[in-house]
């Protein structure tokens, strides 16, 4: 293999993990940003979820878990699980309690409420350590874990960009599909894009970044008591509505077995630790901008998005695609901005 082509492999190979981290892959630095000295880490946050075998109505709550009134929504549902996932924050990373409409009148699998934001794994330490973060990469990854005899149902995700979300969850209309400002409430509601898939080949998903500013800038770990503080942080990067509906789950009347799925978020972040302390000591410089590397990955990213690649089942090489994706454009990107194809941040950057 010539120079050339290892060096585009090199590019294709800092692309792929840029856009689709997973908890294996190298943290791959991002040029630029105001940190004068960062350091990057890929996190991944877990769990498991399977539907439930009873209805659960809670009282609706906002971000922060306070009662926003004495209306009621559904969060559970016999056959059904529905989550967010925002991943450009931190603090306010996913929810695993949304909540839906009661009114009979209307469809039952509108969504109400987000309900209470979970945080990342580690979000403590790194609050308790660093001054500022931004995430540069983030990618989820569903797989089933039930048996091959009760696989049902499908998977529908929406993609959406979080610019106005609403943190109160204070309904004034029912039905009124403006309540959660971006969010899509139903599977009808027009989105960014909706993908379905069969519920039992699981799914993975590529988060992209939603505008260059909130993309480049790192967020104040300071302002995270309040979803306000951290506006900019979950706009950086899309979310999504992750639905399952009509799988199988543990009935007294039924022989059925419920179905099951482990899911694994996985975000590059990049810290800027407070000073005279042992991350500080751990910190290396920020690399400066590079403008074509930046487009090299926009980019792939617009192309992974239009040819169907951000939005997969878990059978498919996400991963792979990206690679090539970025192996074909890299050249034509840069060619296009006069420049031959640029440097790589160094790998001894991350950690």
């Amino acid at each position: 293999m010539n120079r050339r082509a290892v060096h585009l492999n090199s590019i294709a190979s800092w692309t792929r993990d840029h856009l689709i981290p997973t908890p294996s892959s190298i943290p791959r630095p991002f040029p630029g940003g105001e940190a004068t000295e960062k350091l990057v880490f890929n996190i991944t946050t877990s769990g498991h979820i399977q539907p439930p075998n009873e209805e659960v109505s809670q009282i609706v709550k906002n971000w922060n878990g306070y009662n926003q009134g004495n209306d009621e929504c559904i969060i559970k549902k016999p056959g059904r699980i529905l989550m967010a996932f925002v991943p450009g924050s931190l603090k306010y990373t996913y929810f695993d309690t949304v909540g839906t409409t009661t009114d009979v009148t209307g469809d039952i699998r509108t969504i109400r409420s987000l309900q209470v934001a979970k945080a990342c794994y580690m979000f403590n330490d790194i609050r308790d350590r660093c001054d500022s973060y931004r995430v540069t990469g983030a990618s989820l990854k569903l797989v089933y874990t039930g048996n091959d005899t009760y696989n049902g149902g499908e998977i529908c995700i929406q993609k959406f960009d979080p610019f106005d979300m609403v943190y109160s969850n204070q309904l004034t209309t029912i039905g009124d599909n403006q309540y959660l400002g971006s969010v899509p409430t139903s599977v009808s509601t027009s989105c960014k894009i909706r993908k379905f898939l069969p519920a039992k080949d699981g799914a993975q998903v590529a988060f992209f970044r939603c505008h260059d500013d909130g993309f480049h800038t790192y967020k104040s770990l300071e302002n995270t008591n309040q979803p306000e503080g951290d506006e900019e942080a979950m706009r950086s990067m899309e979310g999504i509505i992750l639905r399952i509906d009509r799988a199988a789950y543990d009935d007294e009347n039924s022989s059925a077995q419920a179905q099951g799925w482990r899911w694994e978020l996985t975000q590059t972040v990049e810290v800027s630790p407070r000073s005279q302390t042992l991350l500080a000591t751990l910190a290396r410089p920020s690399d400066f901008n590079n403008p074509v590397l930046e487009n090299i990955a926009k980019e792939t990213a617009k192309r992974c998005q239009s040819n169907g690649h951000d939005i997969l089942s878990t059978d498919q090489p996400m991963r792979a695609m990206c690679h090539n994706t970025a192996a074909a454009s890299a050249p034509i990107t840069a060619a296009q901005m006069g420049s031959g194809l640029p440097a790589t941040p160094a790998s001894s950057q991350s950690t």
